[in-house]
């Protein structure tokens, strides 16, 4: 049903406004300008004068530009007009009754936790209705919101400290090991054997004449030298440790289109164990998880390493 009405209310609005432009209430006409000497200059004309405003609003609506971008929307024209012009019951009728999309903003953006434009909306729908019941409710929800996030944060990065400080107790638990072991190792070689004396000489004896022909004598064929061992090939870094993952938001786009899929992301991770870089390689369906998963790889915590390393990971989205 509030689809239905956010659909037609563009072009109410449209018809509305260009009727109430058209056969607007009649005033006290306005005194004609006194002529102005032909060398004098003409003062500079207003940037948007009260007509142009209100056919930007129109337009605004027709677009379904509501509230959103900031600077260029239907709100704060209509905002604007109410300042130049109060009392203007179009343009009160108008506020009124996008109301309720501002509302919706902001409770949107507030879950979302997109905390400057639910700010923005607040702010905006206080200027639309300074007694609106709503503001209050919705401030107290923000504020809620921005505590809870931050409290998260710092338990998470608490965690994170926490894993990190136990990954380095292991790592110098596994070197004093092996520091130990290999004590005992060099302790057990033999000591050389000290230099022998050498060995007395016999005094020589006559010998008997060698014949003229003696016989040939073999030698013994070399042995084959032993093949030298290639050398060992690197070994692959070994993958960091995840210390710290945050799952991903399931997109409530999604879940009203009953949608699940999955994103590979490649990351490229700082030698302090923080996600530097979060790029999507694949997505399917494209275009729907992106975000969120990006959002989520972005506050992953792996264990400290030597130098920055990099990594590719894929996230599974299964409805709730």
């Amino acid at each position: 049903m509030r689809a239905a009405v956010r659909l037609t209310l563009p072009a109410l609005f449209a018809l509305g406004l260009a009727a109430c432009g058209g056969d607007a209430p009649s005033s006290p006409a306005a005194p004609a300008p006194a002529p102005v000497p032909a060398a004098a200059e003409a003062p500079a004309a207003t940037p948007l004068d009260t007509a142009a405003l209100r056919e930007r609003a129109a337009a605004s609506l027709a677009a379904n530009r509501l509230y959103a971008p900031a600077g260029d929307n239907a709100v704060e024209d209509y905002l604007a007009l109410r300042e130049r012009q109060p009392g203007d019951a179009a343009v009160d009728t108008a506020l009124s009754d996008l109301a309720p999309y501002v509302i919706i903003g902001a409770e949107q953006a507030t879950a979302a936790e997109a905390f400057p434009e639910a700010t923005r909306l607040i702010e905006l729908l206080a200027r639309m209705d300074s007694e609106a019941p709503a503001v209050p409710r919705l401030r107290d929800a923000l504020a809620a919101a921005e505590a809870g996030a931050e409290a998260r944060a710092t338990a998470e990065q608490a965690e994170a400290e926490r894993l990190a400080a136990e990954a380095q107790r292991d790592a110098e638990s596994a070197q004093a090991r092996a520091s130990t072991l290999a004590t005992p190792a060099a302790a057990a070689q033999p000591a050389p054997a000290p230099a022998s004396a050498p060995a007395p000489v016999a005094p020589s004896r006559p010998t008997a004449a060698a014949p003229a022909n003696p016989p040939a004598t073999r030698t013994a064929p070399a042995p084959n030298p032993a093949p030298t061992p290639a050398a060992p090939r690197p070994a692959a870094p070994a993958p960091r440790a995840l210390v710290n993952r945050v799952s991903p938001r399931f997109p409530e786009a999604a879940v009203r289109r009953r949608l699940e899929g999955e994103v590979e992301v490649a990351i490229r991770i700082r030698a302090d164990g923080g996600v530097e870089t979060v790029e999507v390689v694949r997505a399917d369906p494209p275009g729907v998880f992106d975000r969120e998963a990006v959002l989520a790889v972005r506050r992953w915590r792996y264990a400290p390493a030597e130098a920055p390393s990099e990594a590719r990971v894929v996230l599974q989205f299964k409805r709730p």
